[in-house]
C-alpha cells in the first residue's frame, strides 16, 4: 500500500491520468468546462484538480479581474477566471469529502489551473464550511488570491507546498505588482539545461511531464519520507 500510495503521488496527484491501484478507489467529477478525480483509501484521500488543456481554460486562466470568493466574504478577493473554476466544482467537491471524509486525511495537487482552483477551493472548504484539509501540493500554480485572501489561507491550518520547475513563466502570473500573491513553501525544481532560447524554456518548464520527471528522479526520498 505505501509502494502504491507514492506512485499515485508520482502519476495521479500531479496529473490525473487514468491509473488502477489495487484498493484504491476513483471518483471523476466535472462541470461546464472543469473536472478532476478523487482518490480514495481506507485512509486518506486525494483530490486532483484538472489544469489547462484547451482554449476555454486559457479564456478563463485570462479573465484577470477580481471577485470575492463567496458571498459570505465579500472581502476575500480573488482571481475570477480560477473562482469560475472553484464554483463550478466546489458542490461536487464538497460532496465527495463529506461523503468520504471520516478518519480519512484529505490531499490536494494539481498543476497549472488546476492548483490555482485548487487553492480556491481549500479556502472555500476550511474558511467558508470548516471543514479540513491536511495538505495541498501545488505544481506551477499561477496566483489567484489577493492580498487579505492570501493571509487568511496562510493562517489555515494546512501544509502547502508550491513546486516550481527552473523558469517556468506560469507561476509568475498574474504578475505580483497587480496584488496577486502567492502562498506555501516554495520548493525550485533545478534546470537541466544550462542555456536556450530564454521564451521557450520558461514556458518549456510548465510542461507537466517535466515536473514529472523531476519530481521523480530528484525527490524520491523526500517523497518517501512524506507518505509514510
Amino acid at each position: 500500500m505505501k509502494r502504491s500510495f507514492i506512485e499515485l503521488y508520482r502519476n495521479v496527484l500531479a496529473f490525473p491520468k487514468a491509473r488502477k491501484y489495487q484498493g484504491l478507489k476513483r471518483v471523476n467529477f466535472s462541470s461546464k468546462n472543469d473536472w478532476g478525480s478523487a482518490i480514495i483509501g481506507s485512509d486518506f484521500m486525494v483530490i486532483c484538480i484538472m489544469g489547462s488543456d484547451d482554449t476555454k481554460d486559457w479564456i478563463g486562466n485570462l479573465k484577470v479581474g477580481t471577485e470575492a470568493l463567496h458571498e459570505s466574504c465579500p472581502d476575500l478577493l480573488v482571481h475570477k477566471g480560477f473562482n469560475e473554476g472553484q464554483k463550478n466544482l466546489y458542490p461536487r467537491v464538497r460532496e465527495i469529502i463529506g461523503q468520504f471524509e471520516n478518519r480519512r486525511k484529505v490531499y490536494f495537487t494539481s498543476h497549472s489551473r488546476g492548483s490555482a482552483i485548487a487553492k480556491l477551493l481549500i479556502l472555500r472548504l476550511m474558511h467558508v464550511d470548516g471543514k479540513n484539509v491536511n495538505e495541498f501540493q501545488s505544481i506551477g500554480e499561477p496566483r489567484s488570491c489577493m492580498g487579505k485572501a492570501n493571509r487568511v489561507f496562510e493562517e489555515l491550518p494546512v501544509f502547502h507546498l508550491r513546486w516550481v520547475n527552473a523558469k517556468d513563466a506560469v507561476p509568475t502570473i498574474p504578475p505580483g505588482w497587480s496584488g496577486y500573491k502567492h502562498s506555501g513553501d516554495l520548493i525550485r525544481l533545478k534546470a537541466r539545461r544550462k542555456w536556450s532560447w530564454l521564451f521557450y524554456r520558461r514556458w518549456d518548464d510548465h510542461d507537466s511531464s517535466k515536473y514529472e520527471l523531476k519530481m521523480r528522479n530528484q525527490y524520491t526520498n523526500w517523497i518517501s519520507e512524506l507518505c509514510k
